[in-house]
């Protein structure tokens, strides 16, 4: 019995011995990994971890119109362009338009559209057409299907049509005042529906500084 505990008393002597001289190799040798200061790592993304989701859900709000905003008054900007102006008809802009109708709105030899005052007026304002119209079904929308499909898809379909805008115009007029009209349709649900956003996500402490921040993307 005594022999047997001694042979394992060596045994595990040994061993320990053994590992020792392991351990210190290891110790002596280059770190498997590299030496990593969590603390730096939580200094870096202190601020991050400090923004909470309706910090974020400000943030996409207010990207949100700022593009539903560009996607309104950017053709208002672009029709100086795409217009022949006034001066160059030798008409006066004061003087009341002409009901006469337009060359179809094809480009004429200059690449710019014939449009006169009325017709520029129609193609600018159809947008409001379509805006104002939609406006009062946003909220309803948005309690049912939820803010971001509305304020998503709003954003999405509005995009998609403003890309067929040049089409449009080349092809005539009507269609151009029509992708406006839509336009504006799916405009509409955007705003109105935000305010579900807020009640949902905002507490009422924050509501006074969170949808204003978000709003300010409309004049951006």
């Amino acid at each position: 019995m005594h022999s047997e505990q001694n042979k394992r008393i060596s045994t595990s002597a040994l061993l320990y011995d053994d590992n020792e001289k392991v351990l210190d190799g290891i110790s002596d040798a280059q770190p498997l990994l590299p030496y990593t200061d969590f603390d730096d790592i939580s200094k870096h993304q202190l601020w991050y971890r400090q923004m909470l989701a309706r910090h974020v859900v400000g943030i996409w709000v207010f990207l949100g119109f700022v593009c539903l905003y560009m996607l309104r008054v950017n053709l208002s900007v672009a029709i100086v362009a795409m217009t022949i102006p006034q001066s160059v008809k030798n008409e006066s802009v004061e003087a009341c338009p002409s009901n006469t109708n337009d060359s179809g709105g094809t480009p004429t030899k200059h690449d710019k559209f014939d449009w006169n005052p009325r017709t520029q007026g129609f193609v600018l304002g159809s947008f409001f057409y379509g805006y104002t119209l939609s406006q009062f079904i946003g909220g309803v929308l948005a309690e049912r299907y939820g803010t971001k499909w509305i304020f998503g898809c709003s954003l999405l379909v509005a995009g998609i049509l403003t890309l067929l805008t040049p089409i449009a115009a080349k092809t005539h007029v009507g269609y151009l005042i029509v992708i406006r009209i839509l336009i504006g349709v799916f405009e509409g649900p955007a705003f109105p529906s935000v305010g579900v956003l807020w009640g949902q996500w905002v507490p009422p402490l924050e509501r006074s500084i969170i949808p204003p921040i978000a709003h300010a993307g409309i004049i951006y």
